[in-house]
């Protein structure tokens, strides 16, 4: 590793212009990786005078890809699957009261709408094209599309017999 890099270093007999380039390059990277990793905040270590320069679209991009967000979307998902799996195991054992009932739904909702969140801020921020053309954004779109469908045809099926039946 660094042993190695150190020696390229003191190799003497690379004495031209492209090897003292290299040497200035490789120790330039060697600075950066003993420097202790920071990640990166919401708005990228952009200043005011920058971020100013920056059009709404961009903003909206910076903020939506960070890693911040991105932990939050993850942490969401899986919060939701863990929810998914206790009711599951709930609605085999016992019957489940109203209340309880009600409270995965609410979750479900605000999983689904924040999932949709993602995926608008993500249209907008890269526009359609440059959205679709990554295959890992066609797919999550796809999948919260879908969920958000299936899920409004249910609620609104189960609104419109209640209101037949009450």
């Amino acid at each position: 590793g660094i042993e190695a890099v150190e020696d390229i270093f003191s190799s003497s007999n690379r004495s031209s212009r492209d090897s003292t380039a290299t040497n200035q390059f490789l120790k330039d990277q060697l600075a950066k990786l003993e420097q202790p990793y920071r990640p990166d905040n919401w708005f990228c270590g952009l200043d005011s005078k920058r971020l100013r320069k920056h059009s709404a679209r961009a903003y909206l991009r910076i903020f939506i890809t960070s890693l911040e967000v991105q932990i939050f979307i993850m942490l969401v998902v899986l919060a939701d699957c863990c929810a998914f799996v206790w009711h599951w195991t709930i609605a085999d054992k016992e019957e489940i009261s109203q209340g309880t009932e009600k409270d995965f739904e609410l979750v479900e909702f605000l999983v689904l709408g924040i999932c949709l969140a993602e995926v608008l801020g993500r249209l907008v921020g890269f526009g359609v094209f440059a959205y679709c053309r990554d295959p890992w954004n066609v797919l999550d779109g796809t999948i919260v599309l879908f969920a958000f469908v299936a899920t409004t045809a249910i609620y609104l099926t189960r609104w419109h017999v209640s209101k037949r039946s009450g």
